[in-house]
């Protein structure tokens, strides 16, 4: 419970508003407001965690399961429903990110200072495992949240998971993120000694508490001291009953420790929210609550179906291992050895009479059967579905299963946005504590996404031409870069577009169409793929690609690229002559070879014809034969 927030205001602000003050009285009367209001909604979260963590049966009902012979099995379907949505969480979740206010240079160095001091404080307070486990407590018991804490020497942020067991509020509180709340804290058993290191000023006030106790004599004890029927001190393990208590009083937080009506320190809260106002150093969340202001996790609705689950499967288990049996009085002589025969699975039974039976009961382990694979059906409705927590749809199309995560999602959609809405407080409250408490000039380290680190420094003075200290010549005081008091942005979740697997499917059909397109002297631009493709981050990439087109474009053509394209071209209009002066010699000497072939063919023919043999004189066989009419003699014929 040790703190460094009360060293952030001196003693004379304190005693400005002293007056504002709670007495411990009034203090110790709402934390009993709180713990007469809330004591069914404590039980309730004890029995959602026992149910987490697998302890299903009470001792009483493990007696009469002990007694009727079942067994005392489970299936703990309620945690693996809870790890699988913080699984779902974990798959969605994105950085932090700030934006600055108005589109300029400015706002926008701004915004990046803010991301860069936001994602450091998370990164030394392991925010990804510390955010995870918030998720889980508030869907079991349906509180949970951090508790912020400064070291003054170093000005270090931190923040840890409250314990919700010990965690008090205000009971009239009916809004999931408790900004109706006007009080909370929590309380614990603290050692006397450690006591007295938190609270190095009330030494007196804590041993005069423990004596009153201890001796039963209040007479002596500060007169504040409340010895009603609670134990406020342990003399055997010495510790102490402390309270941490912050309250609202006339628009301002205050925090005390107190115990036993007793205030052992006091003092304003000296954080202040976006619009300037006063608050508390608690960021706390509830994924429901009732009308009756009950708050709880999905745990509550998954009870009665476990339960069912649970003790449908030790019935079956029961039957399949039981006997029952009818047969007239007298049908066997030992009742009892027969039943132990009927357990063995190589029993015998003697029977002395006709009428013994084995009753058959399968209609009944079917029946159970049935309710059972309905009641699982029915748990599997609860939290996140198979497509989201990748189980049974190895042979769905990618529409089918996009189809079944936005279903999965939309019932988690409740719970999963009071989360958000959680983390992106949170984030808040970080930056706003960084202006509050970074006041010293400070270097801080991130890592980027590529795993490279990154320095910037914090409220750096100022240099002017001449490296001398810049002074602002309207105020005429030191000039500091980076102040980070003086910032004003705005804080969002960096909420990219999650890795879908239709997308997976489009960019794979992508993919296989690119050497087609390359075959056919078409090339896909790089900024498409990345746009198409599921990567993480892509929107960085593509940012990166359109800076660059936007230099080359302010830039123009990079001169030693255009002497390159200049040579290539230059050495491709040679190549092409070359084979035009190629083509044209092949050419001219194809129809030389061509006209000597045709001469060759000319003196061959002539060769040939000088060697024929003389030729005979002709004798027309119409002359010999005066019957042969000579075509020329035929008169024309008149055909019309």
């Amino acid at each position: 419970m040790e703190t460094g927030l009360e060293a952030s205001y001196e003693e004379d602000e304190v005693k400005k508003e002293i007056t504002h003050f709670l007495s411990g009285s009034t203090l110790i009367k709402q934390f009993r407001t709180w713990r007469d209001a809330k004591q069914e909604e404590r039980l309730n979260q004890k029995d959602y965690w026992r149910y987490y963590h697998g302890d299903h049966w009470t001792e009483d009902e493990k007696a009469e399961l002990r007694r009727r012979g079942q067994p005392d099995t489970y299936y703990n379907e309620i945690r693996r429903k809870i790890n699988g949505t913080i699984g779902v969480e974990e798959q969605m979740r994105r950085d932090p990110k700030a934006f600055g206010r108005n589109p300029n240079p400015q706002d926008e160095n701004s915004a990046s200072i803010a991301t860069k001091s936001i994602r450091y404080v998370c990164d030394n307070n392991r925010m990804e495992k510390k955010s995870s486990e918030v998720l889980k407590n508030g869907e079991v018991s349906g509180i949970s949240g951090f508790r912020f804490d400064v070291n003054a020497d170093n000005q270090s942020i931190s923040f840890d998971v409250i314990d919700e067991e010990n965690t008090f509020y205000d009971p009239r509180s009916k809004k999931t993120d408790f900004s109706d709340s006007k009080f909370l804290g929590f309380w614990e058993w603290v050692d006397k000694d450690d006591a007295k290191q938190i609270l190095k000023d009330s030494e007196d006030k804590i041993d005069a508490i423990f004596e009153a106790f201890k001796g039963g004599n209040f007479s002596e004890a500060p007169e504040d001291i409340d010895h009603g029927n609670e134990s406020w001190v342990n003399t055997e393990e010495d510790t102490i009953f402390l309270i941490e208590h912050w309250y609202l009083n006339g628009g301002v937080w205050y925090c005390a420790y107190h115990c036993a009506g007793v205030v052992l320190k006091e003092w304003i809260s000296p954080l202040k929210d976006d619009q300037g106002k006063s608050c508390h150093m608690f960021e706390l969340w509830s994924p429901n609550i009732k009308k009756d202001r009950t708050r709880y996790g999905i745990v509550k609705d998954m009870i009665p179906v476990q339960d069912a689950i649970n003790k449908r499967a030790s019935k079956l288990l029961h039957q399949l291992n039981t006997r029952q049996t009818k047969a007239p009085a007298g049908a066997v002589e030992d009742i009892d050895e027969m039943k132990r025969e009927l357990h063995r699975p190589d029993g015998h039974i003697e029977v002395l009479s006709e009428g013994f039976e084995i009753i058959n009961n399968n209609d009944q382990i079917s029946g159970q059967y049935r309710l059972m694979q309905h009641d699982l059906s029915q748990m599997d409705r609860t939290g996140p579905n198979n497509a989201l927590i990748g189980r049974g749809t190895q042979n769905q199309s990618g529409i089918a299963l996009q189809e079944q995560k936005h279903s999965g999602i939309t019932e988690l959609s409740p719970e999963l946005q009071e989360f958000r809405d959680w983390k992106l407080r949170v984030y808040r409250k970080i930056w706003n504590m960084c202006r509050e408490y970074w006041t010293s000039q400070r270097f801080i380290r991130v890592t980027d996404n590529k795993g490279a680190p990154s320095f910037i420094g914090i409220n750096q003075p100022s240099l002017d031409e001449f490296d001398q200290p810049a002074v602002d010549p309207t105020t005429g005081l030191q000039r500091f870069d980076n102040s980070i008091a003086e910032l004003d942005v705005d804080i969002i979740l960096d909420e990219g577009p999650d890795t879908l697997t239709v997308q997976q499917e489009d960019f794979k059909i992508l993919s296989e169409l690119m050497p087609f397109m390359r075959q056919n002297g078409q090339q896909i631009p790089a900024k498409v793929l990345f746009e198409a493709s599921p990567i993480r981050n892509k929107e960085e990439i593509i940012a990166a690609l359109d800076e660059q087109e936007k230099a080359t474009k302010l830039q123009g053509p990079d001169p030693i690229a255009m002497k390159q394209v200049q040579l290539e071209q230059a050495e491709l209009k040679a190549k092409i002559n070359e084979i035009a002066s190629q083509i044209q010699l092949n050419n001219a000497r194809a129809a030389k070879e061509l006209k000597e072939a045709e001469k060759i063919d000319l003196e061959t023919e002539i060769k040939e014809v000088e060697n024929l043999p003389p030729q005979q004189e002709f004798i027309d066989p119409m002359a010999l034969d005066p019957s042969i009419v000579h075509p020329s003699s035929f008169e024309a014929i008149d055909y019309q």
